[in-house]
Order: structure tokens, then C-alpha cells, then sequence
């Protein structure tokens, strides 16, 4: 997964993004925030394999933890979440 891919995912100006946002922030705390896996329907095969990219993320090789926490913080923005 590319830094850059989930970023443009989430910059999307549709539900695609706005999904990406809650994909992204339900796979970095569950806890607080809820995500339907029958949204993942909507996206198209590019944004699907971002999704899954994402989910999988914290089991692939060298993942760093401050690379998700930039994703979670800039989908929080994208979803209007407060800090």
C-alpha cells in the first residue's frame, strides 16, 4: 500500500472517499468508529484494493505506525471528526 494511493482515496470528492475516510478510521480504532463492510460494495475495483490494502495493513512488512496515524488524522479531517 502507497501512502500517496490511501490519501487520493480519501481526497475523493464522492462516497467513495468519504468511505475510504471510514475505512481507514474504523481499521485504526474500532473502538470509536463503526464501518458497514457492505460499504465496501460501492468502490470501485482501484478504491476496493486501497480498502483491503488499508484493513491488512497493520500484517504487511515494515508497516509504520506514524504512516497510519498521518491516514487516520487526515480521514478524521475528511469526515469532520475533532481531534
Amino acid at each position: 500500500m502507497k501512502h500517496e494511493d490511501v490519501m487520493a482515496a480519501i481526497d475523493m470528492q464522492s462516497d467513495a472517499g468519504w468511505i475510504m475516510a471510514r475505512v481507514v478510521c474504523s481499521t485504526y480504532r474500532p473502538e470509536k468508529f463503526l464501518f458497514g463492510l457492505g460499504e465496501l460494495g460501492h468502490l470501485d475495483e482501484w478504491n476496493y484494493q486501497v480498502a483491503m490494502s488499508v484493513i491488512g495493513y497493520r500484517r504487511t512488512p515494515k508497516w509504520s505506525d506514524e504512516v497510519f496515524f498521518a491516514l487516520f488524522k487526515h480521514a478524521k479531517q475528511r469526515l469532520g471528526v475533532a481531534s
